[in-house]
């Protein structure tokens, strides 16, 4: 139905452990019962859940030979780079209709590991010379510096927790996004503090949420 896109995709819901679910987060596709070219790639996966999942995408055999498949000794992000890698050069066709559930409950979840401090996500690298050499629309860039951050953002905090604060900063600097300026802004202060004086406030936070949860 839709020729000119390199990957299709569905919906899907995440189940947790307590057997309740929940539909995926797509803040940036038009609600149910749509189906069609996905409006902003980058943006969709910077702002919310991503529009492809391994669990739900179709990808026509041609464009996944024409990508090179899953790129190799990758820890985990080989499925992202490949979608993204895809999202680049072609329109992605995605519909609301259910096709899967995450379990949460999984102990097998790659998810559920932590990656080493160092370890940067292979897309990052393959973003960043698409922008460098120009191979990125005007108006695609700033959703892709957005969803750059996102990904940048977790290893910066990693890095932060870790009690590497000049990592942190040094990943935070490199990212540029317009929408996400302000958190940016938190995250490099944050990165300032001493490690224990971040930890003890990280800690107090999470108390002060749970006790907001309990009363509700």
């Amino acid at each position: 139905m839709y020729p000119s896109a390199g990957m299709y995709s569905t919906s899907f819901k995440r189940q947790n452990a307590d057997g309740t679910t929940q539909w995926a987060s797509y803040n940036c596709i038009p609600p149910p019962p749509f189906e069609g070219l996905v409006p902003d790639y980058f943006r969709t996966g910077s702002r919310g859940d991503f529009a492809v999942s391994s669990s739900t995408v179709v990808i026509p055999k041609k464009i996944f030979h024409e990508m090179g498949g899953f790129p190799e000794g990758c820890m985990w992000g080989e499925d992202v780079d490949l979608f993204s890698k895809i999202a680049l050069k072609y329109p992605v066709a995605f519909s609301r209709e259910f096709g899967a559930i995450y379990h949460l409950d999984d102990t097998g979840r790659a998810s559920t590991r932590m990656p080493p401090v160092d370890y940067q996500e292979p897309f990052i690298k393959t973003a960043r010379t698409a922008l460098m050499k120009g191979e990125v629309p005007q108006e695609a860039r700033e959703s892709l510096n957005e969803y750059i951050w996102k990904i940048e953002s977790r290893r910066a905090v990693y890095n932060l927790r870790a009690g590497h604060p000049e990592t942190a900063q040094r990943i935070l600097k490199q990212c540029t996004p317009n929408w996400r300026y302000n958190e940016n802004v938190k995250w490099l202060l944050l990165a300032t503090l001493p490690t224990p004086l971040y930890l003890y406030i990280r800690d107090m936070r999470r108390k002060l949420i749970r006790m907001v949860r309990k009363k509700h």
